[in-house]
């Protein structure tokens, strides 16, 4: 049988995570579909242990992924955050938290670079966005844009994690999610086709979020979890940090 790889980004497919639909889905689903998600993230959240006391969240949303816990550990928060929505209802659910929030878009065009000049005593954490870049900036020159991002990365104490796959399938079995959690390096088109493609048609559907080679570089003990946003919807999430 001839091998089927999974496609390039759809955008026409790819629901951004932030704005009022989304944080509905979050109140219907974050106690159930999304609790092994949820706790996953946190999970590795405090494992982190960046020598900065400063945090800049780039894309955190309302802060679904976050926990009060982690936010706590830090003396200043700086947040870049587009969504009007989020930056409102963020700072409900975490009244406790003052976060110093910023409009400016920090990632089209790139101000990494500058910003470490301005702010090189924070370390630096992607709140599951960068698999939305082909998204959200639909006339990016990608290879260009990620080229430029890994340099401007390098100075920076950081963490990240994104969507690298998503797609339909149907909810996945407990041994699946162990062996996703085991995943020591970044998964093959076969771990893929287990995931997403039980229907083996299914497999030319699988949305690729272009972060697979974003952070190749920088690909040192990364770490994966399944997050089913929706029923039937499946993200596989890497997780990567520095430390």
């Amino acid at each position: 049988m001839e091998r089927i790889k999974p496609t390039k980004m759809t955008k026409a497919r790819y629901l951004q995570s932030g704005g009022l639909v989304y944080h509905f889905k979050a109140l219907q689903y974050r106690h159930r579909l999304w609790a092994n998600y949820l706790a996953g993230v946190r999970s590795w959240l405090h494992s982190w242990s960046p020598q900065e006391k400063n945090l800049i969240l780039v894309g955190p949303s309302l802060g679904w992924s976050l926990d009060l816990g982690f936010l706590q550990r830090f003396e200043s928060i700086l947040a870049f955050e587009p969504d009007p929505w989020s930056r409102w209802l963020f700072s409900r659910r975490f009244p406790q938290v003052k976060v110093h929030w910023r409009r400016v878009d920090l990632l089209n065009p790139l101000q990494l670079e500058s910003l470490h000049r301005q702010q090189g005593d924070h370390c630096l954490l992607f709140c599951n966005v960068l698999g939305q870049i082909p998204l959200i900036y639909q006339d990016l020159d990608m290879d260009q844009w990620q080229k430029e991002f890994r340099a401007q990365l390098k100075p920076w104490s950081w963490a990240s994690y994104h969507d690298i796959y998503s797609g339909q399938a149907s909810p996945a079995s407990p041994a699946l999610l162990q062996r996703v959690l085991q995943l020591e390096s970044f998964p093959t088109e076969k771990t893929i086709g287990q995931i997403f493609a039980r229907n083996l048609k299914r497999l030319a559907q699988v949305q690729d979020h272009l972060t697979g080679d974003l952070f190749a570089p920088f690909r040192k003990r990364p770490q994966y979890l399944l997050w089913e946003l929706r029923p039937g919807q499946i993200h596989l999430i890497e997780f990567l940090k520095n430390d």
